[in-house]
């Protein structure tokens, strides 16, 4: 990570996307606008740290999901992460031409192409989760622990990805 990425460049972005917004706003009191501008706070920083390995946040997110389920089609991919199966094989391409993923046919089944990360792709994937981790820390480093382990859980209630919680 660059020692110019700084506390000041989260904060130039956080008023970068706050620019003419009032807290007083009736937009700005609801939470569904107040997770937009997180996540726009995010991907920009993400897009920021990922520079420099050559990738972008959607090849990020490509390379991860093929990190764990080397299986996959690049249409159950496409499922998967929820990415038009059109706007995949871009990516895929993308990614086959700077040598981080390459399709093949499936050893279980060779009628199936799959698509997998090259060990080319895994070097860059550890230095690109390595600069992600550092970004959340800095996007994310304004909140307590108990902050973040609310907003974890909550993020992962919503996206369907944790138990919904039982009232009482």
């Amino acid at each position: 990570m660059s020692a110019t990425f700084t506390a000041a460049v989260i904060n130039a972005i956080r008023k970068e996307l706050a620019v003419g917004i009032s807290e007083q706003t009736p937009l700005s009191q609801t939470i569904g606008y107040r997770l937009i501008k997180v996540g726009e706070m995010v991907m920009e920083t993400a897009e920021q740290v990922l520079a420099p390995t050559g990738i972008k946040p959607r090849h990020f997110n490509v390379l991860s999901t093929l990190s764990v389920d080397a299986t996959l089609s690049q249409r159950e991919l496409s499922t998967a992460l929820g990415i038009d199966p059109n706007v995949m094989v871009d990516l895929i391409d993308e990614l086959e031409r700077q040598g981080f993923a390459r399709r093949e046919r499936s050893p279980v089944d060779r009628r199936r192409h799959i698509v997998v990360v090259t060990p080319k792709g895994k070097a860059v994937l550890t230095k690109a989760q390595a600069a992600v981790n550092e970004a959340e820390e800095r996007v994310l480093g304004v909140l307590t622990s108990d902050q973040r382990q609310v907003l974890f859980e909550a993020a992962g209630v919503l996206l369907g990805l944790a138990p919904v919680p039982r009232a009482g």
